[in-house]
């Protein structure tokens, strides 16, 4: 139950970080938000950059 707690207060930490990152430098772009996803997630396109890297 502590590690849910944990995450949970992980996750709502992070959503504020990123409203005050919005706040000061704007909301973001669809590049952005792509690159942040491949970062995270993993996609074949990121997968391949990395492996050129």
């Amino acid at each position: 139950m502590a590690e849910a707690v944990a995450r949970q207060i992980r996750h709502q930490l992070l959503g504020e970080e990123l409203r005050r990152y919005e706040d000061e430098h704007g909301a973001f772009t669809d590049e952005e938000l792509a690159a942040a996803q491949a970062r995270i997630f993993g996609t074949a396109e990121h997968e391949e950059s990395a492996s050129t890297a």
